[in-house]
């Protein structure tokens, strides 16, 4: 079977990681999918998804003549339409170019939120609307400050209120295309929250409270679009929910989650608990590998020094993170909290000389994904313009080095400290060749 998914959505990475898992096992290679084209909008989309050969990713926005000439050309024996609920004119598109093409297409789409909201809205100050004219219509006559967490596409309608540039604060993907569209409509940089979620209750809150905002708008996203969050957060500090409506269904039939999954003979095997062990460099967000940043998006919550967790910035805002580094410590906090996706971070990279070596046991309830980085060593020898290729490593971090063992004929020896005690550690058995200089570096 030769699959087309169109993603965008929560729901759209899940099948593709289930779908990724299939490609890989050995019943793949008799029966089932084939391989699979994934279709999303940008390259941010795309860097969220899982690698697989026989999982060919496609990241470029395309119209209908463009989706029809890629159906028609590879073949495709079913076509899942995973796109986010209220990209319309995209649904519309992909139903074309399906029915020109005679292809079988399902709609994937999570749960709506209106029976939720209907109990939600008892004395509370909940708002519904249609769609986001209409909203922006009813807070033009309001005063306040407004936070938006509808995407910047809407952004363009909440230009209609008169006073915009100072009472909108709108949070954005941190991504160029999304910036030069915030640009355009001339939102000050003040009032953008260029950020990735999901995002908690908590960070909600500190949203709300750092706009001073009064209103809260937000589309009728579901669960997994964090849309319980998102009221919890209005309720908890009084402000008025502005709830955007689902735009009507193009189709009598969608499908869930689950059912899609049947459609297809899958199971998902995700499951499993999981944790990432990863090398996160020398302290700078740059250095984190695209795999590492991916891992960190997917994990509930971060585990590591102080230091490391402090460098990622902003994509450790909306996680819960645990500041320690010891076996144990870290086994306390998996105990107490029983996450389904961890994250854990050490420097430079887990296989050299890392406390990443020895935390395999307190992991033994997880499925263990190791994500080298940067060694501070690879990276201090790069810096000085060193191939490294025939420098010795070592540490001196809680043990004694013998420079005159670990150094043979013309190595260069390049030693590990990690406290200021650690200088006094190094020491010199036996006589050193002559000529040989010894260097310090802390």
């Amino acid at each position: 079977m030769k699959v087309l998914l169109f993603g965008g959505t929560i729901e759209g990475r899940k099948l593709a990681e289930v779908i990724a898992v299939h490609l890989r096992s050995e019943e793949s290679k008799d029966k089932g999918i084939e391989y699979c084209h994934v279709c999303v909008a940008t390259q941010y989309g795309a860097s969220l998804l899982p690698h697989d050969e026989r999982l060919i990713i496609h990241h470029d926005r395309m119209d209908e003549g463009e989706m029809e000439e890629l159906i028609a050309g590879t073949g495709f024996d079913v076509c899942i339409d995973a796109t986010h609920p209220y990209a319309v004119i995209v649904s519309e598109n992909i139903k074309r170019a399906c029915e020109n093409c005679g292809v079988k297409l399902y709609r994937l789409l999570r749960e709506e939120e209106s029976g939720k909201l209907d109990s939600m809205m008892n004395g509370q100050r909940v708002t519904c609307f249609d769609n986001v004219h209409d909203a922006v219509d009813h807070l033009k006559n309001t005063k306040g400050n407004i936070l938006t967490t509808t995407g910047s596409k809407e952004l363009k309608e909440f230009t209609r209120i008169e006073d915009y540039g100072t009472r909108v604060y709108a949070r954005v993907l941190p991504v160029s295309d999304v910036l030069r569209t915030c640009e355009e409509l001339k939102f000050p940089a003040g009032n953008l929250y260029c950020m990735q979620g999901p995002f908690s209750t908590e960070m909600n809150i500190a949203m709300i409270n750092a706009s001073h905002a009064g209103y809260l708008v937000t589309k009728s996203s579901g669960s997994a679009g964090g849309f319980d969050e998102k009221y919890e957060a209005a309720m908890q500090t009084g402000v008025e929910l502005v709830v955007i409506g689902r735009p009507k269904e193009i189709r009598d039939r969608v499908y869930s989650y689950e059912e899609i999954l049947d459609i297809l003979g899958l199971k998902d095997v995700r499951g499993t608990r999981r944790a990432y062990v990863i090398g996160a460099g020398c302290g700078d967000i740059g250095q984190l590998t695209v795999d590492a940043k991916r891992a960190i998006e997917e994990s509930e919550c971060l585990i590591g020094a102080g230091r490391i967790l402090d460098g990622l910035g902003v994509m450790s805002t909306s996680k819960k993170t645990f500041s320690g580094y010891r076996p144990d410590e870290i086994s306390g906090f998996l105990a107490d909290n029983m996450p389904e996706t961890v994250a854990l971070l050490y420097s430079g990279d887990i296989g050299f000389y890392s406390g990443a070596s020895g935390i395999a046991d307190v992991l033994k309830d997880y499925e263990i994904i190791r994500i080298p980085g940067i060694s501070s060593a690879t990276y201090f020898c790069d810096r000085l313009g060193i191939p490294w290729q025939d420098v010795r490593f070592s540490s001196c971090h809680g043990r004694p080095v013998d420079i005159s063992k670990e150094v043979g004929e013309g190595a260069k020896l390049l030693i590990l400290m990690g406290e200021t005690e650690d200088a006094g550690r190094i020491w010199v058995k036996r006589k050193m060749p002559a000529g040989y200089v010894l260097n310090y570096v802390n």
